[in-house]
């Protein structure tokens, strides 16, 4: 029988490869030998945090209720409290453990998230730069770098942090993915096809790039402009469109001259098959990557 160690060791393996169930299993045969094991109970509440547990905040409760010092159940409660949108409660608990290890390079990553969240762009970056200081090549602290980098309105070329990342940490491609994802969801396009051709050039054998940085290509093509509101705001912006094209046929009904009145329904009609027919017909013709 493995005794709560191995099997709180057993779990936290599992967490790192996202196999929540597998953990929890684990959990659940080292808790029925030692209900109030430290090692257990903060893996168990590791597990409800990176799960979205709903209890996770109950869980960091039970380890701190044993060790009121705890400092990876602080940090959890605080990044709880984060998640939450309790801002000053998660700032209040990061800086607590500040000050015991105002060095610690995550903990002062964890303050620059935060406080990217919150829009503070000039002391998140203060706090990034602290922690790469004192480690340089760690792999959190480059992401934070990264992020900033993003909030600050780089481009992937002039993403320094981002660079090193990739080429120290090859398995943290996922994270240049997900931002040209984010970047093409927010339309912001230019920026999108550089992650994407970084991609690329990283891994032009990769089918998933090459319909990603196809699918970017698609977004920016020049004849795509006209439907930006839709691309970026989706049924928002599609009923805002189409709206206000009602709206103004409607009211300049007895007000605009009959040519104009007419000019703007033809207008309307246009816009309304090209935005239906011509998306398809050019994936189909230009980008077949996408098909």
């Amino acid at each position: 029988m493995n005794n709560p160690g191995e099997l709180a060791f057993e779990a936290h393996r599992w967490m790192e490869r996202g196999q929540w169930q597998r953990a929890r299993d684990a959990l659940r045969r080292g808790l029925e030998q030692a209900p109030e094991d430290l090692d257990l109970l903060y893996a168990r509440a590791r597990l409800d945090f990176l799960s979205e547990s709903s209890i996770a905040l109950d869980s960091v409760e039970d380890v701190l209720a044993i060790a009121p010092e705890h400092v990876g159940a602080r940090l959890l409660r605080a990044r709880i409290h984060a998640e939450q949108g309790r801002h000053a409660e998660a700032e209040s608990g990061l800086l607590e453990l500040l000050r015991t290890a105002p060095q610690d390079s995550e903990l002062l990553c964890h303050y620059a998230f935060l406080l990217l969240r919150a829009g503070q762009l000039v002391k998140a970056r203060a706090l990034a730069s602290e922690a790469a200081r004192s480690a340089p090549e760690d792999l959190m602290v480059l992401s934070t770098l990264a992020l900033l980098d993003l909030a600050e309105g780089r481009k992937p070329r002039d993403m320094g942090a981002l660079g090193k990342m990739l080429d120290l940490y090859p398995e943290a491609e996922s994270t240049l993915r997900t931002l040209a994802y984010t970047l093409a969801e927010r339309m912001q396009l230019g920026a999108a096809r550089e992650a994407a051709a970084l991609l690329v050039r990283r891994n032009p054998s990769d089918a998933g790039v090459v319909r990603l940085a196809a699918h970017i290509a698609y977004l920016s093509h020049w004849s795509m402009r006209p439907l930006y509101p839709v691309l970026r705001w989706g049924w928002a912006g599609s009923f805002g469109l189409y709206g206000g094209f009602i709206a103004l046929i409607t009211l300049g009904r007895g007000v605009l001259p009959p040519p104009l009145l007419f000019a703007v329904s033809l207008l309307w009609l246009g816009f309304a098959v090209y935005s239906w027919i011509y998306p398809p017909i050019l994936k189909r013709l230009r980008f077949p990557e996408l098909r």
